[in-house]
């Protein structure tokens, strides 16, 4: 584990401060959830909480069916990281790549995005050249906690209406498995 230097004082509520910048590393926001873990001995860990990485079979086993279904490489992550993927092969060190910031901009009216001739590239995960043709959040409690990605074929074609249905009917069913 990493030392960061920092000590902060526990409050008379039990409260601890986190700094700003490991707030913003983390990508820690106002109303997320840390899940408390206690190791062996006197370490006590805070762990950004992601319901999606709890689901990476299921995850898995979507991506694999869309891209069965529409050729497409699919990508499926949380709010930060690459959960499962399919139709491409991964690099490990990839795993640990962060989803772009502008997905939540992108996305952030619960919609969607669907690549059109016109329409600028995004790339969904910072380093991978591998550009969007759907993105569709995954919404729990009007939260978005990570995205289906359908990435655009090697030939640049264009996505079509019912794959971007398809990406949506897919971050419906995974959130509904997450709040189950």
């Amino acid at each position: 584990m990493k030392s960061t230097g920092m000590i902060r004082q526990i409050d008379d509520l039990g409260r601890v401060v986190i700094p700003k910048e490991i707030r913003r590393t983390m990508r820690l926001r106002n109303g997320d959830l840390l899940e408390i873990l206690v190791n062996e001995g006197d370490e006590i860990i805070f762990k950004k909480y992601s319901p999606v990485s709890k689901l990476p079979a299921i995850m898995h086993s979507y991506a694999e069916v869309l891209f069965q279904n529409t050729n497409r490489s699919i990508l499926t992550t949380d709010c930060d990281r690459i959960i499962a993927h399919a139709g491409f092969s991964v690099k490990k060190e990839d795993l640990s790549r962060m989803v772009n910031r502008s997905m939540e901009a992108l996305t952030g009216n619960g919609v969607g995005f669907i690549a059109a001739p016109d329409s600028e590239r995004i790339y969904p995960v910072d380093g991978l050249e591998h550009e969007a043709a759907v993105v569709c959040p995954i919404v729990i409690k009007k939260t978005i906690v990570g995205y289906v990605i359908m990435l655009m074929s090697e030939n640049d074609d264009m996505p079509t209406q019912t794959e971007f249905m398809l990406a949506q009917v897919a971050a419906s069913f995974l959130a509904g498995q997450m709040e189950a």
